[in-house]
């Protein structure tokens, strides 16, 4: 999957494809609050995957 970057405000909604790396950086001077609706109804069913990178900072 290419990279994508955007520029996202207040109130929008971005879709992120399963298994799709990503990353959330605030470049704002507020406070960033987002929410996560995930296909399970357990957290417990989540599996999270991490780029080589974040698994050497691990």
């Amino acid at each position: 999957m290419p990279s994508c970057y955007g520029i996202v405000s207040k109130g929008a909604t971005v879709y992120i494809p399963t298994n799709a790396e990503h990353e959330i950086i605030n470049t704002g001077k507020g406070e960033l609050n987002w929410l996560y609706v995930l296909p399970t109804s357990l957290f417990s069913d989540m599996v999270y995957r991490f780029s080589e990178d974040e698994k050497a900072k691990l």
